[in-house]
């Protein structure tokens, strides 16, 4: 049985975004096909990639957050809404202290996603078990 956090999703607000951007390079920058790239160039390409799916409209950053204190963030997912229903999940990431206590599920439950799909797989994502979580794959880029 996994330990539930006590926990409050929110949208990311500006002070909230160098969080976001670090940890997606960094757990992005970690997975294989990216690993072997030179380190300066990947931050600058991932860092640019990362402002085009988060200028899209469409595109939301959430949070978890510890309810008293909101400022504690447990993880994210960036979720793009899509008009034929279905959702679209660019990235989640959540803090080692704070994996397989359910942050991730109260993220999308929170934000209100349904039906979902990763935009990529990452090994972390795999471990991700998709009767308990309604995913599947749009493309593997972390095999």
């Amino acid at each position: 049985m996994i330990n539930q956090l006590p926990t409050t999703i929110r949208p990311a607000g500006p002070g909230d975004m160098a969080f976001v951007y670090s940890a997606w390079i960094q757990s992005m920058g970690a997975c294989t096909p990216w690993r072997a790239l030179d380190r300066n160039w990947f931050t600058a390409a991932a860092h640019a990639l990362i402002a085009k799916i988060l200028a899209r409209k469409t595109v939301v950053a959430y949070l978890a957050v510890q309810p008293e204190d909101p400022d504690q963030i447990y993880g994210f997912a960036v979720v793009e809404r899509l008009p034929r229903g279905s959702d679209v999940v660019h990235w989640a990431f959540v803090k080692r202290p704070f994996r397989g206590h359910g942050a991730f599920e109260a993220i999308l439950r929170g934000a209100d996603v349904g039906q979902w799909t990763f935009s990529s797989r990452t090994p972390m994502g795999e471990q991700i078990n998709s009767s308990q979580v309604n995913s599947h794959s749009l493309c593997d880029t972390a095999r």
